[in-house]
């Protein structure tokens, strides 16, 4: 029983693989690694905080919860 599991395994696998190989086959000219950032928006501002500016935090109250949304 266990030699047909994993010989249904096996077969499944190296179908999928023949799969990918002919889909990359018939557009050979395709590059799949290239990466254009050029294509995309930079979201990186988006996540960095300034280095100069007003405080983030009130330092007159504890760390946590103690600080409030404002």
């Amino acid at each position: 029983m266990l030699y047909r599991k994993s010989l249904r395994a096996v077969t499944l696998a190296a179908a999928l693989c023949l799969s990918v190989a002919s889909a990359l086959a018939q557009n050979p000219t395709r590059d799949v690694t290239k990466y254009d950032a050029a294509k995309y928006p930079d979201w990186s501002g988006q996540w960095r905080r300034p280095e100069t500016g007003p405080n983030r935090y009130d330092p007159s109250k504890p760390p946590g919860r103690a600080q409030q949304a404002r």
